[in-house]
């Protein structure tokens, strides 16, 4: 169980994305979904896993060589990639820098983009930030 939150299914860090289609059919799909989570109501995230043999996917090698896209040097010497984190890069085609800069996802943008530099901006770190609404 995640410390301050629930472990049980439904709780609100299980949560779904939104889905396409009808309302209709998002109904009867939460319908169902109700239905079996209250005549399941003790199963949590562990025990579903276990029940339905859930494991990491294997890592598979990319099929593309990232460190040869166009802007990659300048956007590592400009980001500073240490040696560790091209390597990563060249392994997944991303990786995850933190040099200790506290940026809010609003000024790092304004910080990549203040550099020229190519950006992708995901919905998923602006919904979270404080300030847009």
């Amino acid at each position: 169980m995640r410390a301050g939150g629930s472990d049980r299914l439904g709780s609100p860090e299980h949560a779904s994305p939104a889905r396409s289609g009808t309302t209709a059919q998002y109904s009867e799909l939460g319908a169902l979904y109700e239905e079996e989570l209250a005549r399941r109501s003790e199963l949590g995230f562990a025990e579903l896993k276990a029940e339905i043999g859930l494991r990491r996917a294997a890592s598979a090698k990319i099929s593309f060589g990232p460190t040869k896209a166009k802007h990659f040097d300048l956007v590592a010497s400009q980001l500073g990639l240490t040696a560790a984190e091209r390597s990563v890069f060249q392994q997944r085609g991303f990786v995850s820098v933190d040099h200790g800069q506290h940026y809010s996802m609003a000024s790092l943008y304004y910080a990549v983009y203040a550099r020229d530099l190519p950006v992708l901006v995901t919905s998923d770190s602006v919904l979270g930030e404080p300030s847009v609404k």
